[in-house]
């Protein structure tokens, strides 16, 4: 893996007009902090699925001497989906569900059997609310069906949440494309420690690691909202993620 393009080209149009909505928020807030210091605070207003599985792929390029194109497709799900998918996978969905709930678990199914590599989405703010303690059996579920003919990653969402400990911790920043694998390591360490049905999900999966995905945020108002690095909000980590996808 030589080199690798992280601009996706041929969006679906669900992911356009996702990156249309996020880009084009630019209702300031202002921060009241120390210094008076203005931020371009975003609010955080995207809508989420109600419903249904959403698409949202585009692809990549990757190599040099021979350029190969890879596809990347997010599947955008209520939570209850992802156990129905379990029972899917496993053969044990009941057959007396609703008449929704086959047709979303079907067409995850398809998709996941279509997929050379599966990237698990785990909510840090799910996993350090000790109010809700981490769902770990429709993962596990689908990772021993699994883990033998597809290649299986874990990636850690809103991973900026742990932003204040890791800058007391290791005195590093985490937004700095020097420190993405360090932080990574910190990530793990801090999720795996708090909740031990994570280390048992990256266990049965045979990682050692989660990629953190996040936006660069600050605090205001007692809430968490992504800042705008130019005229964009800009991920991080993502592009660790990808090149590590088959």
């Amino acid at each position: 893996k030589s080199s690798s393009s992280p601009d996706p080209m041929d969006p679906s149009q669900g992911m356009s007009r996702r990156i249309d909505e996020a880009q084009t928020i630019d209702q300031p807030l202002t921060d009241g902090g120390a210094g008076g210091a203005n931020k371009n605070f975003v609010p955080w207003t995207l809508n989420s699925t109600k419903g249904g599985v959403e698409e949202l792929s585009f692809t990549i390029t990757e190599g040099d001497v021979f350029p190969m194109a890879k596809t990347v497709t997010t599947l955008d799900y209520t939570g209850e989906a992802l156990t129905a998918l379990a029972e899917v996978v496993t053969g044990t969905a009941p057959e007396d569900v609703s008449d929704a709930r086959p047709d979303v678990a079907a067409d995850l199914y398809e998709h996941v059997l279509a997929a050379d590599s599966l990237v698990f989405l785990l909510d840090v703010e799910r996993i350090l609310d000790e109010g809700q303690q981490l769902d770990a059996a429709p993962y596990l579920d689908i990772i021993r069906e699994y883990r033998d003919e597809k290649q299986l990653l874990f990636a850690a969402t809103k991973a900026d949440l742990l932003e204040d400990e890791y800058r007391e911790r290791r005195q590093r920043d985490p937004y700095s494309v020097n420190n993405l694998d360090d932080f990574a390591a910190f990530v793990t360490e801090v999720l795996t420690d708090e909740s031990g049905l994570l280390r048992d999900i990256l266990d049965s999966g045979g990682a050692t690691t989660l990629y953190p995905i996040y936006l660069m945020t600050a605090e205001y108002n007692g809430e968490r909202y992504p800042i705008k690095t130019g005229d964009s909000l800009s991920p991080f980590g993502y592009v660790r993620l990808l090149g590590e996808v088959r």
